[in-house]
């Protein structure tokens, strides 16, 4: 992973963004399954952007917040625990191999408002079970769609948007596409994001300060 580039595995003419995986507010009793009737809940989730969270715990980067999402390094670890903690915040869950509702439905409905009449799932070597397959979009409920795809680990709009998780466990999946229509995306569905440079690798939070 820290010897490739994000860009060097998209086609040129795409524009490359790392969708930040949010925290959020701890609402749910930890026992509760509250995706079973998701369409009742999502209204419920209160994500927290990772610069709210770097702004609260003192971190100057979000190199830093990422690092302590991951474990990999301290004070960060331990700092960045101690006020979820104390805040009652939740962690991006960037083990769990797939995208948070935060960013799927957003997403679809971004996709349905554009015109999109189908969504593909993609098989990705590193996901046993992962599998290609088309989902129709036209007249049917998000959390319907949601609850389809929520396994999925690559997704492909017939608009030309993808988004994909990376090869690693990482707390963001990668936004693609022509650049008018990725920007229109993001701030649409209110994704807080890093535009991929050149040089950016997959991680990111051990080069220069995000």
């Amino acid at each position: 992973m820290s010897g490739s580039t994000i860009r060097s595995l998209f086609p040129a003419e795409d524009a490359l963004w790392v969708i930040l995986f949010p925290f959020h507010k701890v609402v749910f009793a930890p026992h509760y399954d509250w995706e079973v009737r998701i369409e009742h809940s999502y209204p419920l989730l209160r994500p927290i952007s990772w610069l709210e969270v770097a702004k609260g715990v003192g971190f100057s980067s979000l190199n830093q917040v990422a690092k302590g999402v991951l474990e990999l390094e301290e004070p960060f670890t331990t700092e960045l625990q101690e006020y979820c903690e104390w805040k009652k915040i939740a962690f991006p869950d960037y083990a769990a191999d797939r995208f948070p509702v935060e960013v799927l439905i957003p997403l679809l409905q971004f996709s349905q408002k554009q015109g999109s009449k189908k969504l593909q799932t993609l098989q990705l070597a590193r996901f046993f079970d992962s599998e290609s397959k088309t989902i129709p979009l036209e007249n049917r409920a998000v959390f319907e769609i949601c609850r389809e795809i929520r396994e999925a680990k690559a997704l492909k709009a017939d608009i030309g948007l993808q988004l994909l998780l990376p090869d690693h466990d990482c707390p963001y999946g990668i936004l693609a596409g022509p650049q008018d229509l990725c920007a229109k995306a993001k701030e649409s569905c209110g994704f807080e994001g890093i535009q991929v440079n050149p040089k950016m690798r997959f991680d990111w939070w051990n080069q220069g300060g995000i």
